[in-house]
């Protein structure tokens, strides 16, 4: 693999975008120059990605594990639809109950409190519940009108299959089995009891078909069957034998696991618990798009505020314009990528 000296360790690795300069996901920087992209099952480009949106990604890694070369890149959103009910930083759609915290990037509000019931939003996120209802947003995006999205359990009741009480109509053609964690879109109908089907996917990495190499997993804790084996969204993880960081596993924390599959559960190598700081930080290095002033500026579709800088390292905000290349880190507020670093790539 290009600068690492070798051929690359083979990986498939599941989580966040955390950052672009290429496109990181579980602190590896992947060069995604050459991948193929799917937004949604449609064909894309890279420069479609953004903070927050959810990938699978497969690829190969240093055996360091710091810098690796992405060969497809898929995104799938896991909600979209009307907002209905909205109680503190949580909101309902498609009967699914999404919750949001400080990392949630968002994109046309700017801040969860200026949602209301009826607007119409896409999200991508986590699996937070042991059944699928409830998920972790990672992006959340207000957009026009459109097909619903609902992901979760596929259940059979009576002759009948059912994804978050919606009633799944239109079925044939597509393999539905109970039980499983999948993403359904569709058109409402009956009242708003049932969902057409024109899109049908499951979700999530599939232990039936691991292929070589490591697996790296980012995700929410949704059950423990022991101090060390535990449910990571929908995926057994058996961490007995793994160096575990950052404190001590329990329900609801967001961890990543990096291992391989054995049986149908990862063997976990190591477990990172992430800490709310790495969740809330974000890093890009890429072109200007738009320019207005320090405080206010996009790049790689993101919108940053400089303004509590002291330093631009490489420059001044003289230099700053479109098209000029940058770097910068900084910590996520809303739709804001507030900044604590600022590089001008010369």
């Amino acid at each position: 693999m290009p600068g690492t000296g070798g051929t690359g360790i083979g990986v498939r690795s599941t989580g966040p975008i955390t950052g672009f300069g290429s496109v990181i996901v579980n602190r590896v920087r992947f060069d995604d120059s050459t991948a193929q992209v799917s937004l949604d099952g449609q064909a894309d480009v890279a420069t479609s990605l953004r903070l927050g949106m959810v990938v699978n990604l497969q690829g190969e890694r240093d055996a360091a594990g710091l810098v690796g070369k992405a060969n497809a890149i898929d995104v799938w959103s896991i909600a979209q639809g009307q907002v209905g009910s909205i109680t503190g930083t949580q909101f309902v759609v498609a009967g699914m109950v999404i919750q949001t915290d400080p990392g949630t990037v968002l994109d046309g509000i700017t801040s969860i409190a200026d949602l209301i019931p009826g607007s119409w939003v896409r999200v991508w996120g986590l699996q937070a519940s042991s059944d699928a209802s409830t998920w972790n947003a990672t992006r959340v995006a207000l957009v026009q009108p459109g097909d619903l999205v609902s992901s979760g359990l596929c259940v059979l009741q009576g002759s009948n299959f059912y994804i978050n009480g919606l009633r799944l109509t239109n079925t044939a053609g597509y393999q539905i089995q109970s039980g499983t964690l999948v993403r359904a879109q569709g058109t409402l109908a009956d009242a708003n009891s049932s969902l057409s089907l024109k899109s049908y996917v499951p979700l999530g990495l599939d232990a039936t078909q691991p292929g070589d190499g490591e697996v790296e997993v980012s995700g929410l804790v949704t059950s423990m069957n022991s101090s060390r084996q535990f449910t990571l969204g929908n995926l057994a993880i058996d961490a007995r034998l793994a160096t575990l960081n950052g404190g001590v596993i329990a329900v609801g924390q967001r961890v990543e696991v990096e291992g391989r599959w054995q049986g149908g559960v990862i063997m976990a190598n190591s477990v990172e618990i992430e800490s709310s700081q790495s969740l809330d930080s974000a890093e890009i290095e890429a072109k200007i798009e738009e320019f207005t002033s320090l405080s206010n500026f996009v790049v790689r579709g993101q919108r940053c505020d400089g303004s509590g800088l002291k330093e631009i390292k490489g420059g001044s905000v003289a230099d700053l314009k479109v098209g000029l290349k940058i770097h910068v880190k900084g910590v996520k507020q809303g739709e804001i990528l507030y900044l604590t670093q600022l590089e001008i790539d010369h």
